[in-house]
């Protein structure tokens, strides 16, 4: 690593004369010259006292997004303290908020406020580039007694947090953003084409101010010639907007369109008049597209030979739409003003709807924005970027929005894509998608990541719900199991012996003695014997047909049968007429 912060060491040069002699030796020379017969001086050099010392920094912290240029500006001083030789490099320093406000350059020269300092090592800790010696990021305090506490501070070169910056050197971003360059580049040559034809047609359709006769009102709109009866104007082949703006010690104009399509009007911006101007001043048409509203000064000077002097006059006529987008803008709550008495919003706003004096510059002024529009804009800038919560006090993130006044004005009045009817990627004259910035396919992208982010989240919070709910009620759901797999076991085991007993009684019925009547006699009067054997030439036995006798006696009950079932019939009309008269009896 190169050491900037050391001096170089002392050196030995052959073209001094003065010589190196050794004390030792002998007088008529020095020893090694006596020795070698040759003379050889050298002269000794002190350090380079250079005051310009360097500090070693990345590319991709002067491309990085997210940091502000007094951010880089501040690491550069803070890097510049890091003193490194080739065996070690201290990166911490001792610092307090005291020393790195006047150690950093502020605005106009002053040190820089306690406020900025602690932004800055906000910033700086967000992207990796600063930490305490532990690496956790730098937390300040906005207490008094802050500013003399000592802050530990280990400055990095990369990123110790795991920060993936967008550019890692300037290489890269150079290569990426040679096309678009060329295509703006492009794009302002054409606007630049199309604001001179058009000052150029309309420089010819106009009327020059001095062909008129002298004392004739001019258009209707306010403006009387001098009574001298000299030309309005003395600068020829000048128009009116050109020599308004050479003469008038004002040096801008606000300027816009009413209804009726009738430009600016004589009242200044706090509803006075300036200085020198006519109350009873008209409304002006100007010669040009955004062109400067201006009435001659009436005063002690008028009826002598000095030249005309112009005032400009600012504007309040209401636009067409305005107020809709100051309700829209009111409703955010982000400041205790209304929207319509701050001037940097009420330009923004203007300048969107195509009534601004310098819109003509810009893509407003052919292709003018409606309440829609900044109502689109104000949802997708504002709303579903975070803006509520990324303004709040309370929000510490890299992207918070300090100024929510200068936030809305950039989001009401940038212009991301360079064609000038591209309105959030759709073409405002066709009605299709933008091709050239593809912000429409992008935010498709976005909202179908944003979807399986969702999702996924969707899932892990009812997964962890889930784990929730088994941690807190774990010991009852175990119980709960417990108990149904006992009563399962206790059905189980009741139902088999239950079955264990029914077949033990069955097995006790069919093992029983049964008094049955015994066959007297065989079924058959000739049973052969298994070894006798068939003869197939014997002549077939003809057997008379046995008795029915014998049938009756082997298929129906016995007697002993038919005697119970009468005794237990006679039991039963017995038991039966008993229970019917036994209430008589009583």
């Amino acid at each position: 690593m190169l050491d900037l912060h050391t001096r170089p060491a002392p050196t030995v040069s052959d073209a001094q004369t003065t010589p190196i002699t050794d004390p030792t030796a002998p007088a008529g020379g020095c020893a090694m010259s006596n020795a070698f017969g040759v003379g050889r001086t050298a002269e000794l050099q002190g350090p380079d006292v250079d005051p310009f010392f360097g500090a070693y920094v990345l590319d991709w912290i002067g491309l990085c997004d997210d940091l502000r240029d007094s951010d880089v500006r501040g690491y550069v001083v803070l890097r510049s303290l890091v003193y490194q030789t080739r065996a070690v490099t201290n990166r911490v320093r001792a610092l307090t908020l005291a020393q790195m406000g006047r150690l950093i350059p502020g605005p106009n020269g002053k040190p820089s406020s306690e406020g900025k300092i602690r932004e800055m090592l906000r910033r700086l800790s967000f992207v990796g580039l600063v930490s305490t010696p532990e690496g956790e990021p730098i937390t300040t305090s906005s207490s008094g007694k802050a500013q003399g506490r000592k802050l530990r501070i280990k400055i990095h070169d990369k990123p110790v947090n795991g920060y993936v910056p967008r550019w890692r050197n300037t290489d890269e971003k150079f290569e990426a953003i040679r096309p678009e360059a060329e295509r703006a580049a492009l794009a302002a040559a054409a606007r630049e084409t199309a604001r001179t034809a058009a000052k150029a047609a309309e420089r010819g359709s106009g009327q020059d101010s001095d062909q008129r006769p002298a004392g004739q009102n001019l258009d209707q709109s306010g403006w009387n010639c001098d009574q001298t009866g000299q030309s309005l104007d003395q600068d020829p082949g000048a128009d009116l907007g050109e020599a308004a703006a050479d003469s008038c010690p004002f040096t801008s104009t606000v300027l816009a369109s009413s209804p009726s399509g009738v430009t600016a009007v004589g009242q200044g911006a706090a509803g006075l008049t300036r200085v020198g101007v006519c109350e009873g001043a008209g409304v002006e048409r100007p010669t040009a597209l955004g062109g400067s509203a201006a009435e001659r000064k009436r005063g002690p000077s008028a009826g002598k030979g000095r030249g005309r002097k112009w005032v400009v006059l600012a504007e309040l006529t209401p636009v067409a739409g305005e107020a809709d987008v100051y309700a829209a803008l009111d409703a955010l709550a982000f400041s205790t003003s209304r929207a319509e008495r701050i001037p940097t919003l009420r330009r923004a706003v203007r300048e969107l709807l195509g009534h601004y004096s310098d819109a003509r510059s810009g893509p407003y002024a052919l292709y003018p924005r409606t309440v829609s529009h900044a109502v689109a804009r104000i949802n997708a800038g504002w709303h579903r970027a975070g803006g509520p919560v990324r303004s709040s006090a309370g929000y510490t993130g890299a992207d918070r929005i300090a100024r929510p006044v200068g936030y809305l004005a950039e989001l009401l009045t940038a212009q991301a894509c360079e064609l000038p009817n591209c309105e959030l990627g759709v073409l405002i004259d066709t009605r299709e998608e933008c091709t050239t910035c593809h912000y429409r396919r992008n935010e498709r992208i976005i909202n179908a990541q944003a979807n399986k982010m969702l999702a996924k989240a969707q899932q892990r919070n009812k997964e962890a719900h889930g784990v929730e709910i088994e941690r807190h009620h774990g010991n009852a759901l175990a119980g709960a199991s417990g108990m149904e797999s006992a009563a399962t076991y206790a059905t189980t085991t009741a139902c088999a012996r239950e079955a264990g007993s029914v077949a033990a009684e069955f097995t006790a019925q069919d093992a029983a003695p049964m008094d049955r009547a015994a066959v007297s006699a065989q079924l058959h009067d000739h049973v052969p014997d298994g070894k006798e054997e068939h003869r197939d030439d014997a002549t077939e036995e003809i057997h008379a047909p046995e008795e029915g006798a014998s049938w009756k006696a082997a298929t129906s009950p016995s007697r002993e049968y038919l005697e119970w079932k009468r005794q237990a019939t006679a039991e039963r009309e017995r038991k039966s007429t008993g229970t019917l008269a036994e209430p008589t009896s009583r």
